[in-house]
């Protein structure tokens, strides 16, 4: 590694592990009345923020370089617990509280130091390097794990069977070793439960389990309502790598804060595409036109708009309209056009302002019925059975039209328009794994949908090969995507009859189960001539089911 020259850091890590077991050894520091500052310093950076232990301590190394210290004049390290910037520089009375270490070595040429020594106890620390003629202390900040009470931890957390309590109370004894003795714990049982339904002990590793275990403790205050702010939690996101992390400053993270509390989370899944949307539509509403337009181009897939659509024009009008809601910003999107057109004015030439397409309402809410009914596209009011369902759809983002206005809800949907659609609408997170159908491009703008829905167990493919790609879906394998979504979700279905169909034995074998289930939940229903299973479905009738669905269970 390659020294670097690190200018006026208050909070520097320059740890290495050594080989080794070291000596544990106390000396008395005689300039303990050095002011607490910071210094130029030349340091060997490394990767790892935690370092291996044994029986008898960790071994650490802390080097640097002061320029204005003498080689063989002495440098005087002390090691205090914590590392709060108010902290104040201990005195002698304190080396029995919080001083962990201290010594005292003579510098190199020019200035160079080094100290090797042992900790115990797992936890955060701050090191403090001074001489007699320097003005301020150098202070560096870092995290120490002592590996083998790490994983003595680990095991009792993870290995055979213990209570809830048991484990709440691991989580409290082992809070330094776990790397969140400076997180406030409230409810460390809740805290417990979602990190062991998230992690295993091979993933609970000591360089991620500060990680989880403070997204769970996040997590757990927000269901709670106890959290103010999550802007505490930075780190979190970071480690996420999430897409809109940059733009998360203080304000940000205090404006989403509210709407992600009391939401009963159970799955950092569930909490990951609601703390997305929460942050995009505050990003929006609070930050530039160029940071927007970067931010929904690189969430474009996700929120179903072209990436060309995200123009300068569009996006200085969206953020304007103080959109409330994801599916009003997809809404807006899609319907913006730079010459917008107003619709007739009501009555028989009655005042006012005239009501702009692109417009978009907020997620959730009907249209306004006054003298006529303002539809989202031009064809819906002849399926008039369907219409609150493509207009909700619409809105919260889940399904787009054929074209400008028009929704063609007669025509046929396919395979891979549908599976966007239910996987838009049940908010599955688009993700990584394998997905080798031959005729499913990774180019194709439905590739991400089919792999997440392939991956979740939602979609198998009309084959172990082929998916289907173009090939309309029939009414019985929508009912069994459906089903497998809310099943997979854990979603609760109630059923209020028992319901069959006068062509009962056309249903597949594979699908009747599906199909009773959606049927006795009111989700679906037949017609006079029976549920004609093997029929193709419309768009219409895929928005309605959709929509159903969502409905039942709360989404």
């Amino acid at each position: 590694m390659k020294n670097s020259k690190i200018k006026n850091k208050k909070h520097l890590l320059c740890v290495a592990l050594i080989g080794g077991a070291m000596t544990f050894c106390t000396y008395v520091n005689p300039i303990l009345g050095i002011d607490r500052g910071t210094l130029n310093v030349y340091a060997e950076e490394t990767e790892e923020h935690f370092y291996n232990g044994n029986e008898n301590g960790g071994c650490i190394e802390l080097s640097g370089q002061i320029k204005t210290v003498a080689e063989g004049q002495l440098v005087v390290l002390t090691v205090v617990r914590g590392t709060n910037s108010e902290m104040p520089f201990p005195t002698e009375e304190d080396s029995q509280s919080y001083v962990a270490y201290m010594e005292e070595k003579a510098a190199g040429s020019n200035g160079v130091w080094q100290f090797e020594f042992a900790l115990e106890k797992s936890g955060n620390y701050r090191a403090y390097i001074g001489a007699a003629n320097v003005d301020e202390n150098q202070i560096i900040d870092f995290s120490y794990t002592n590996k083998a009470r790490f994983e003595t931890a680990r095991g009792r957390l993870f290995g055979g069977s213990i209570t809830d309590a048991e484990a709440g109370q691991i989580i409290t004894d082992y809070a330094a070793d776990f790397g969140i003795d400076d997180v406030v714990v409230n409810d460390p049982v809740s805290v417990a439960k979602l990190a062991k339904s998230e992690a295993t002990a091979e993933l609970f590793t000591y360089k991620n389990s500060a990680y989880i275990l403070k997204k769970s403790n996040m997590i757990t205050e927000l269901n709670a309502g106890r959290a103010e702010t999550i802007a505490e939690y930075r780190s979190v996101f970071e480690a996420d790598g999430v897409k809109y992390e940059k733009y998360l400053t203080d304000d940000i993270l205090n404006a989403i804060t509210p709407k992600l509390s009391n939401k009963a989370f159970n799955s950092f899944a569930q909490f990951d595409t609601a703390a997305r949307d929460a942050a995009i539509v505050s990003i929006v509403n609070n930050a530039s036109v160029t940071a927007v337009q970067e931010l929904l181009k690189s969430y474009a897939t996700d929120l179903g708009i072209s990436v060309s659509a995200v123009t300068s024009e569009c996006v200085t009008a969206l953020i304007q309209s103080n959109p409330a809601s994801i599916g009003s910003i997809t809404s807006f999107v899609n319907g913006y056009t730079s010459s917008p057109q107003p619709t007739p004015e009501k009555g028989n030439g009655g005042g006012g302002g005239g009501v702009f397409i692109n417009s978009a309402p907020d997620e959730g809410k009907a249209p306004t019925e006054e003298n006529e009914t303002i539809y989202v596209f031009d064809d819906i009011a002849q399926v008039d059975w369907a219409v609150e369902a493509i207009t909700q759809l619409s809105y919260r983002g889940v399904l787009n039209g054929k074209e400008n206005r028009i929704f063609a809800p007669n025509d046929n949907i396919t395979r891979e328009e549908f599976t966007k659609v239910i996987t838009l609408g049940f908010k599955v997170n688009l993700a990584e794994g394998e997905c080798d159908f031959e005729d499913v491009d990774e180019e194709s703008w439905a590739y991400p949908y089919i792999r997440s829905a392939y991956v979740a167990g939602v979609v198998n493919g009309i084959s172990d090969t082929v998916f289907g790609f173009g090939s309309n879906i029939t009414r019985e394998d929508l009912c069994v995507m459906t089903d497998r979504m809310i099943n997979i979700g854990g979603f609760d279905l109630k059923a209020s009859q028992d319901i069959t169909f006068s062509d009962d034995d056309q249903i597949s074998d594979y699908a009747k189960e599906s199909v009773h289930r959606l049927a006795a939940a009111g989700i679906v229903s037949g017609t006079g001539d029976g549920f004609k299973p093997k029929a193709y479905a419309t768009r219409a009738e895929a928005a309605k089911i959709v929509y159903l669905a969502m409905m039942k269970t709360n989404r």
